[in-house]
């Protein structure tokens, strides 16, 4: 199993270490540009599409965020504690480096206390 996280697209060494996985002598080409159009919408749809967005890191969405975080740092735990070193499995240089930073909360309003149990930062004002 050749395994990368996805912010790894870009980097050339991703690309080198998979060709070396699947043994193949060349270069393997890759557009370090990744995106799509997605289907044609009209002005009213993308308004309402834009209406509908959320902002994850808005002190709403902590308690949201306090149920996913032991997940993310069971996750990160299981896939770089036992699933790389089991064998068979290669990843990039690097890989296991942004899997743990999935225990961090992306907003930094909550904090971890042990064993994937999340609260806010005592230290913010705004709650």
């Amino acid at each position: 199993v050749f395994l990368y996280e996805s912010s790894q697209i870009g980097d050339d060494v991703l690309w080198e270490d998979l060709a070396d996985f699947l043994s193949y002598a060349g270069e393997i080409p890759h557009n370090k540009f990744v995106g799509s159009h997605g289907p044609q919408r009209s002005e009213e749809m993308i308004k309402k599409v834009e209406a509908r967005k959320i902002d994850i890191c808005e002190p709403t969405y902590d308690n949201f965020r306090k149920e996913l975080m032991p997940y993310a740092w069971q996750m990160s735990r299981w896939i770089c504690d036992y699933f790389v070193p089991s064998g068979d499995v290669r990843v990039t240089e690097g890989f296991c480096s942004i899997v743990r930073d999935y225990e961090n909360d992306p907003c930094g309003r909550l904090v971890h206390v042990g064993n994937g149990t999340y609260v806010l930062n005592n230290s913010l004002t705004d709650r």
